[in-house]
């Protein structure tokens, strides 16, 4: 069977793409002649009246996973034990903190080194602009796209392909060769003289558009849009000053008629690394857990959509079968 008859077979059960971003009659007057830069102090404020809310509009907003997130967090990794994870790492780990002049050398000599290179077997990305998501709202305001400074997702490969065609706009970050899709987990990281508040932009733009790919895989499994639970699927996590931050984004239904749902980016942890061999320890038990956290998250929603697109691949080819006709072969002359 041809890879094309085979795409136009598993599309038949799929549901219609559907937009999530909030149109631009649903968007408040004072949004729509916005020009919003991550580094502009009224970017926040643009992307709440667009439904998007950040750390700081957010503080008293939970995720209902909340009890099993930081159940999650605290669980014990004995690579991380003080036996199996020398006091001396910690004296590197603040030298390299230090002597980090700026953002750049702050992912070289800090995160790579203790962090993300642990997975090092993940699809990932590190300051790649996501260019080919639909935006996170319509114009007229207008946004740079999310660039994480370190994101991991899925290879594209392992997603069926009826579920990228379908999804492209929300879960095919890059066309680059090998950008992770269906990002959920991201980082953004500032040097020492780098601002909290554009922090806070970027995670609140990453966390938005990795909550949008996780809602648009389930509802590809479940055949129709998603309720907003408030479960957060989207881990994010923020380093500045030997402070590590974790975050976590998700979805709530408005409670004003025909509204968007809301999407909110909160903080449910944080830990100072430089602070003693163990605050190191329990921030790096903290971020693998986390990631381990995302990577279950993602994991289960693309398998589901996965699940649904090869169902109906083979329903397709169950329903071409029963209609072959056979004819019996010409006599020989």
């Amino acid at each position: 069977m041809s890879s094309s008859t085979s795409r136009s077979r598993s599309r038949k059960r799929s549901r219609p793409g559907t937009s999530t971003v909030p149109t631009v009659s649903s968007q408040p007057t004072s949004a729509l002649s916005e020009k919003a830069s991550t580094y502009d102090d009224g970017t926040l404020n643009v992307l709440r009246d667009c439904c998007i809310y950040g750390p700081p509009f957010a503080t008293g907003v939970e995720p209902s996973n909340k009890a099993e997130l930081l159940a999650g967090l605290q669980r014990r990794r004995s690579s991380l034990d003080a036996s199996a994870y020398p006091d001396s790492n910690f004296k590197r780990f603040l030298k390299a903190n230090y002597e980090a002049l700026n953002e750049s050398q702050v992912m070289l000599e800090v995160v790579y080194p203790y962090f993300t290179t642990y997975f090092k077997d993940h699809p990932k990305s590190a300051n790649l602009a996501f260019t080919n998501l639909e935006p996170i709202f319509q114009p007229p305001p207008k946004i740079s796209p999310p660039q994480p400074d370190h994101s991991f997702g899925t290879a594209e490969e392992d997603i069926h392909l009826a579920v990228r065609n379908k999804l492209d706009k929300f879960i095919v970050c890059s066309r680059k060769p090998h950008a992770p899709a269906a990002v959920n987990d991201m980082m953004q990281v500032k040097g020492r003289e780098g601002k909290a508040r554009v922090l806070d932009t970027q995670i609140t733009k990453d966390g938005a558009i990795g909550e949008r790919a996780m809602y648009e895989l389930h509802g590809f499994a479940r055949g129709s849009p998603c309720p907003a639970d408030g479960v957060a699927h989207t881990f994010l996590q923020s380093y500045h000053d030997g402070v590590m931050k974790f975050f976590v984004a998700f979805r709530k239904a408005s409670s004003v008629r025909r509204e968007p749902d809301k999407i909110y980016i909160t903080e449910i942890a944080g830990e100072y690394l430089c602070g003693s061999p163990e605050h190191l320890r329990k921030g790096l038990t903290m971020y693998r857990n986390f990631v381990d956290m995302a990577t279950e998250a993602r994991s289960k929603a693309v398998e589901a959509a996965n699940a649904v697109a090869l169902a109906s691949e083979d329903e397709g080819e169950g329903e071409g079968e029963e209609n072959e006709e056979f004819h019996d072969a010409p006599a020989a002359a």
